[in-house]
C-alpha cells in the first residue's frame, strides 16, 4: 500500500511486527462503508454518484499506473471520510505486475461473486486492470440503481448471467449512464472500455478528474430520477469472497464445458434493455 499513496486510497502509515503478529497503522476514515450508505438510502442522487465514481476511477487509474490491481473492488471496500470523499481500502487480494505469468496475465480466481469479472470465472487468465474496470461498472450500476446488476439465488446461475453480460438497466438510467454501464460491463475483456478510453473524451483534462464534471460518456444526467423501491438486500451477495480454488468455480467450469462453451469471447452477449 506504500506504493499507492493517493487522496482516494486509505493510507498505510506504519507497519510494526512482533515474533508472532504484524500490525498495520492505517489512516482513520470515520464515514463508514459506501455499502452502508447505499443500503440505508437506496440509489444515490446523480451528483453524489458522479462524485464517488470520479474518485473511484482516479484511485483505480493510479493503482494501475503503479502496477497494482485491486481485484476486490466493491462498496464494502470503499470508505467515506468526514468530508464525504471516497477512500479505496482492503488490498488483501491485490496483485502486482510481477505476479503475472509468462502469458502476461493473472490466474488466481479471487474476488467477490457479484462483482467479479467473467474472465476471472473462466480461469483462463485475465488482465487485472480490465477485471478491475468490470468491478467499477458493477459499482456504478449499484450507485445508480440501488441493487446489483447480476442477481440470482443460485450462484451458478448468477455466474452464468455474468458470463453472458445478462443484465437490464432500470428505466430511470439516462442514455449516457446506460451507454457507460454497457461499456464497463462488456463481458468480452478485449472490447471492454479502458480507463484511457474513459478519459479520452472532451472535458477530461487529466487522469485525476480534477475538473468539476465527468466526460460526457461518464454519466451526465439531465433529469432527476424518480423515486422507486430499491433492493439493498440484494447487495448481500457481495459478503462472500471466492476461494482461489473454490468448489463453486470448478463446478461452474464443468457446467460450462458440458454446455459446449468455448470461452468468454465466444459467448453471445445480451445487451441491457430498458
Amino acid at each position: 500500500m506504500k506504493m499507492v499513496t493517493h487522496p482516494n486510497i486509505v493510507e498505510l502509515d506504519e507497519v510494526m511486527a512482533t515474533k508472532s503478529k504484524i500490525y498495520f497503522a492505517m489512516e482513520l476514515v470515520r464515514g463508514g462503508e459506501l455499502f452502508s450508505k447505499i443500503a440505508r438510502v437506496g440509489r444515490l442522487r446523480e451528483g453524489t454518484a458522479r462524485h464517488y465514481f470520479r474518485q473511484l476511477i482516479s484511485a483505480v487509474d493510479f493503482c494501475h499506473s503503479r502496477g497494482v490491481y485491486h481485484r476486490d473492488l466493491k462498496p464494502e471496500n470503499l470508505l467515506l471520510d468526514d468530508a464525504g470523499n471516497l477512500k479505496v481500502a482492503d488490498f488483501g487480494l491485490s496483485a502486482f505486475a510481477d505476479h503475472l505469468r509468462p502469458d502476461g496475465l493473472l490466474h488466481t480466481t479471487c474476488g467477490t461473486p457479484a462483482y467479479v469479472a467473467p474472465e476471472v470465472i473462466c480461469k483462463k487468465g485475465y488482465d487485472g486492470a480490465k477485471a478491475d474496470l468490470w468491478s467499477c461498472g458493477v459499482i456504478l450500476f449499484v450507485l445508480l440503481a440501488g441493487f446489483l446488476p447480476f442477481q440470482d439465488d443460485n450462484l451458478i446461475a448468477m455466474y452464468r448471467k455474468i458470463h453472458r453480460g445478462d443484465f437490464r438497466c432500470p428505466p430511470w438510467f439516462s442514455s449516457d449512464a446506460r451507454r457507460l454501464v454497457i461499456k464497463l460491463l462488456d463481458p468480452n475483456p478485449n472490447t471492454r472500455i479502458t480507463v484511457a478510453k474513459l478519459l479520452d473524451t472532451p472535458g477530461s483534462e487529466n487522469p485525476q478528474f480534477r475538473n468539476r464534471s465527468l466526460p460526457e460518456t461518464a454519466i451526465l444526467w439531465s433529469h432527476r430520477p424518480k423515486r422507486t423501491r430499491t433492493n439493498p438486500r440484494g447487495l448481500t451477495l457481495s459478503t462472500s469472497s471466492l476461494s482461489p480454488r473454490g468448489l463453486i468455480c470448478r463446478r461452474f467450469s464443468r457446467v460450462e464445458r458440458a454446455r459446449g462453451r468455448r470461452g468468454c469471447g465466444s459467448l453471445p452477449r445480451s445487451r441491457p434493455a430498458g
